[in-house]
């Protein structure tokens, strides 16, 4: 009878706390109750969640080629790049400069005198004065449109001096931006002898050209 008693006794003691672990265990089957790790939200939880920015990778930036070509297609001679961005030029880039020059139709006289200007401001190499030859033997441009034949644009009108004159200059724009950097360079006070030979050689160039607005400027040098 008392081994009876014992054995109830243990059962209903076990049963108790069989009862009490598990009251004292969280209800992992209740789905509103996510674990975490540290105060982070589990897969799923999107509760003070704060979206990240995503990083984007910084624009190249331009060479200087690149930036010659944009201030070409604006037609802005005044962007502060040309002073800021497009000096010392180096060997690759100035070939480049004279590929473009030649690769420009005829008519675009202002943006073939953009790139006159900025290889002749930086005069150095063999090439760089056999370049500017080239562009003193070139042949007249007579018309805006068309630079083979006159146009109604470039037709000249006997009274009207001022015309006639802002025509010549566009017409001719090209060698007088080279015949300018010829200049400037004359007056440089460290030039060589042998520099300035070669100056006065181009100049020679310019004063037999077949535009008469270029001569006139070449032998007054």
């Amino acid at each position: 009878m008392r081994s009876t008693s014992w054995s109830f006794a243990a059962l209903a003691c076990g049963g108790l706390l069989l009862w009490w672990i598990r009251g004292s265990m969280p209800d992992v089957s209740a789905p509103t109750v996510r674990a975490s790790i540290g105060g982070l939200p589990t897969a799923g939880d999107t509760r003070n969640v704060v979206a990240l920015p995503v990083a984007t990778p910084s624009p190249r930036p331009l060479d200087k080629t690149e930036i010659i070509s944009e201030i070409l297609e604006s037609g802005n001679d005044n962007d502060p790049r040309i002073d800021r961005e497009l000096r010392d030029l180096d060997f690759d880039t100035r070939l480049r400069l004279r590929e473009k020059y030649r690769s420009l139709p005829l008519e675009r006289r202002n943006a073939r005198g953009m790139l006159i200007f900025l290889l002749g401001r930086e005069l150095h190499s063999v090439e760089d004065f056999a370049f500017l030859k080239e562009v003193l033997s070139e042949k007249p441009c007579l018309g805006l449109a068309n630079c083979s034949r006159p146009d109604s644009m470039s037709l000249s009108h006997p009274d009207d001096d001022h015309h006639d004159s802002g025509l010549e200059l566009t017409l001719a724009y090209p060698q007088l931006v080279a015949l300018h950097s010829l200049r400037r360079l004359l007056h440089d006070r460290d030039l060589t002898p042998e520099r300035r030979a070669l100056v006065r050689d181009v100049i020679s160039i310019g004063e037999r050209s077949m535009i008469p607005r270029v001569a006139e400027a070449a032998r007054a040098m």
